[in-house]
């Protein structure tokens, strides 16, 4: 059994409190009383402790002193009183005030607790007194006795009864005439709201100033990763013109290996940020909750008070009243529960759209490190691919430039029978199209299929310059992105996928002549509003035929592979009515080409007519 704990708080509210002891946290139940004489939050805490085993479970209850813990320990072996009641009997009576009701019989005093009826207060009577210490008994009761007025007092004045109840705990016991405890009670209400009027802020703010200091951290060691991601994307955009040789060949591979590596601590960095910032979020979820808590129960005290003077009409308050100044303040008093009532309703509704904010922002927070947890493990999974290609390039050119040279001339020819290869297809196909049966050409049709920045959108679809030998036209059937590698693809729409490839690999009598030639690893998705949209020279595909995916779902991430001068995701629009039906060996939208397998068709649009670019 536990009979103390000793550690670091780390969470406090009125019902329970978390104390962080040898790495483990331990949740332990507290009254309200316990509750009120808590540390800050980081204190070195130790309670005395009270372990109830049950048949679903094990509870912890905490006190501040040894004579608590054996006082629980009494009540909670009495018959059907419980640790739940036990712990709300010790929240409401000071030790000395539950002695003196017990050796004075006085079951109305025990009854004034949430839960005690007078039956039970008559068994905790029966079955403690003698047990517990007792002192100057009629001088307790004569205070409780004169607290009562105060508290009915206090209420006609407008205050609620927690409030009042906290206040009357607060008043030293040395002040014992009613007159001066009532003054000396105002005087705490008073102070109370003025602190609660300039408090709020940091009662909603209460993440500690640690876990604020840790976001910004990462918040500017994220930034200072990012810039660097983007200040090699921009040489590698800037060199992709050059003459190619083998060396600077290598070169860039090395340099994406790099822009690789940072996008892996960069990840690793949004994943501990987004953790932070979910556990401080947590901070102001628990704030908001208890706010709503302490409204609710303020809206229940004006009901009950409501209630109870339910019958009282201005005409009988003014007659049975010995003067009419009495009579206009117990008027003015019920005014303004009512008025006291639909401010705490208003209070508590505004608490409530700030929490369900909070929660929706944090559950946020949380699916955001889910998925930078897979772009991270994917982004390790494409450095070996590149790693890989890196070696099988050293090995098939010998490390010589002649070798390269000679490759890099197949290549060009191979380039040109499959963009020749393409255009054909593709213009047969464009005369299928069928306005009427497109969607409006509006933005937002379509979503943006990676994130703007980084990626930036640099080649638009038509005719354009830069994608033959002699620098003549060739017609672009997509929108290109330049964006670094591993930047995550997202479905542009809902839909079905449809085909998936990698050209670079497919053998064509045991050779891969496509190497480099086409469109690379590929993802086709058809969508139910007639369009189609494919998804090219991708560096990793996370989707596979027969998948249906969701607007906005990570599909992917952006490549260099096939025909490629860098790091880049080629978007290309189709109507869904042109593309090939699948055939035995191919996919749908999909046609044969002569060495690369599976080639994606179809009758293309213009994708910024339906992008928010």
């Amino acid at each position: 059994m536990i009979y103390s704990l000793f550690g670091k708080l780390i969470v406090k509210n009125s019902q329970f409190a978390v104390i962080e002891a040898n790495g483990i946290g331990f949740k332990i139940f507290i009254s309200i009383k316990v509750f009120q004489q808590l540390p800050k939050i980081g204190s070195r805490l130790k309670l005395f402790c009270y372990s109830h085993i049950r048949q679903d479970g094990f509870e912890l209850y905490g006190f501040l002193t040894e004579e608590e813990l054996k006082i629980f320990e009494l009540l909670n072996s009495i018959s059907n009183i419980g640790p739940k009641i036990a712990l709300k009997l010790l929240g409401s009576l000071k030790i000395d005030a539950l002695s003196a009701a017990v050796d004075s019989g006085r079951t109305e005093l025990l009854m004034k607790t949430s839960g005690i009826g007078k039956k039970t207060a008559e068994r905790i009577i029966l079955e403690l007194r003698g047990k517990i210490k007792s002192g100057k008994n009629e001088e307790i009761i004569a205070l409780m006795e004169a607290d009562d007025d105060i508290e009915l007092a206090l209420k006609k004045m407008g205050y609620k009864s927690v409030e009042i109840k906290s206040a009357l705990k607060n008043i030293s016991p040395k002040i014992k005439k009613v007159e001066e405890r009532l003054k000396a009670a105002l005087k705490i209400l008073l102070l109370s709201v003025f602190l609660i009027f300039f408090s709020v802020n940091a009662v909603l703010a209460a993440a500690p100033q640690e876990l604020k200091d840790s976001i910004s951290k990462k918040a500017e060691g994220l930034k200072k990763i990012n810039e660097q991601i983007q200040e090699v994307q921009k040489n590698l955009e800037e060199t992709k013109e050059e003459q190619k040789t083998l060396k600077k060949e290598i070169g860039k591979v090395n340099s994406q290996l790099n822009q690789l590596e940072l996008g892996i601590k960069s990840s690793e960095i949004f994943i501990e940020k987004a953790a932070l910032e979910a556990e401080s979020l947590e901070y102001d979820i628990f704030d908001l909750e208890e706010q709503i808590k302490n409204k609710k129960e303020a809206v229940a005290e004006a009901l009950r008070e409501l209630q109870e003077n339910d019958e009282e009409t201005p005409l009988r308050i003014f007659l049975k009243n010995k003067s009419l100044a009495e009579s206009v303040f117990e008027v003015q008093s019920l005014a303004d529960i009512g008025s006291n009532l639909s401010e705490r309703i208003g209070e508590m509704r505004n608490f409530k759209i700030q929490l369900e904010e909070k929660l929706e922002e944090s559950a946020g927070k949380k699916r955001a490190k889910e998925i930078e947890s897979v772009n991270l493990k994917n982004k390790k999974v494409i450095v070996a691919e590149i790693k890989n290609n890196k070696q099988s390039l050293l090995e098939t050119t010998k490390n010589q430039e002649k070798n390269y040279q000679k490759n890099l001339n197949e290549l060009e020819k191979i380039r040109e029978e499959i963009a020749d290869e393409i255009d054909k297809l593709e213009e047969e196909l464009r005369l299928k199209i069928d306005p009427s049966a497109l969607p409006a050409f509006r933005p937002g049709v379509l979503a943006v299929p990676v994130p703007v920045p980084p990626a930036r959108a640099n080649f638009s679809h038509g005719q354009t310059h830069g994608f033959t030998r002699n620098n003549g036209k060739r017609y672009h059937n997509g929108l290109d992105f330049g964006a670094p590698l591993g930047t995550p693809i997202f479905s542009a729409e809902s839909g079905k996928v449809i085909a998936v490839g990698d050209q670079d690999n497919y053998k064509t009598n045991g050779k891969k002549l496509c190497w480099r030639g086409a469109y690379g690893k590929f993802v086709l998705i058809k969508h139910e509003n007639n369009l189609t949209t494919l998804y090219a020279h991708l560096s990793l595909w996370k989707v596979k035929v027969g998948d249906s995916v969701k607007r906005g779902e990570v599909i992917g991430y952006v490549g260099n592979t096939g025909r490629s001068t860098g790091s880049h995701l080629h978007f290309t629009v189709y109507s869904s009515q042109t593309i090939p039906p699948a055939t035995d060996g191919f996919y749908e939208g999909t046609r044969s080409s002569r060495i690369c397998g599976p080639l994606p068709v179809g009758g293309d649009l213009d994708p910024e007519k339906y992008l928010a670019l």
